[in-house]
């Protein structure tokens, strides 16, 4: 027998709400000089908050999720400087 678990935060974040946190790794917000979020309003739009359902995996493997979203995309912004910025 096989089960999937949903591996996550435990907590939703909508794609501004991401975009926000990277730009804030980026850029000086105070003196706003910063990319400007525009969303295309003539695009569908499904969800607008995501959100992991980890309580299985908190219950059978005793899962608890271990970095914060702002560590986890500090580090894949890092990742991808060293990696794909130079290309």
């Amino acid at each position: 027998s096989h089960e999937a678990f949903n591996v996550g935060m435990g907590q939703g974040y909508t794609i501004t709400d991401i975009l926000k946190k990277l730009i804030s790794l980026e850029y000086d917000i105070e003196s706003q000089k910063y990319p400007e979020i525009q969303h295309d309003l003539t695009k569908p739009t499904l969800l607008k908050k995501r959100l992991v359902n980890i309580d299985q995996a908190k219950g059978l493997l005793g899962f608890e999720p271990k970095v914060t979203m702002e560590d986890a995309l500090s580090k894949t912004l890092s990742w991808f400087k060293e990696n794909y910025a130079c290309q």
